[in-house]
């Protein structure tokens, strides 16, 4: 993720902000090791009642860190004063440069974007030009229609 948005993303116009666990001692230590200078971090503090909620929601989300997820997303404009939140998951590949043309619409508004194709397109995934430019392995399995604006 980070080296497709060094190459593709508005550095000097929208400042990239990774949310770690305040708790996790593993999330300090890859911040000061492991992050490029260029991206702020922001550390969130546990959600409240956070241990009760593993039993709740779907089977597919009955994990914490799947809940902590929705959780963060769900407050991303805390650590931020921009007007709109540019919202990656981290399995994000960008393969392309990211301007505010292909972001907002002419009246300013943010686009709602996705994708109703197979991924499966003339025989490739659809995912494997940008793998291949990118001189990332093919089977890596990442979402479409990344960045969300809100």
């Amino acid at each position: 993720l980070l080296r497709s948005v060094e190459i593709f993303w508005p550095l000097d116009r929208w400042p990239v902000i990774i949310v770690l666990d305040a708790e996790s001692a593993e999330d300090h230590a890859m911040a000061a090791a492991m992050l490029p200078a260029w991206v702020e971090v922001a550390f969130e503090a546990e959600p409240p009642h956070f241990d009760k909620w593993a039993g709740m929601g779907l089977p597919a989300t009955r994990t914490n860190g799947k809940q902590r997820i929705a959780w963060s997303q769900y407050y991303l404009d805390r650590h931020t004063s921009a007007e709109f939140v540019a919202q990656m998951d981290a399995d994000t590949i960008l393969h392309t440069w990211v301007d505010e043309e292909l972001l907002f619409d002419e009246a300013g508004r943010p686009r709602a974007t996705g994708s109703t194709f197979s991924r499966e397109v003339w025989g490739l995934t659809t995912d494997e030009p940008a793998l291949r430019a990118l001189g990332l392995p093919l089977d890596i399995d990442f979402m479409a229609a990344q960045p969300m604006v809100l």
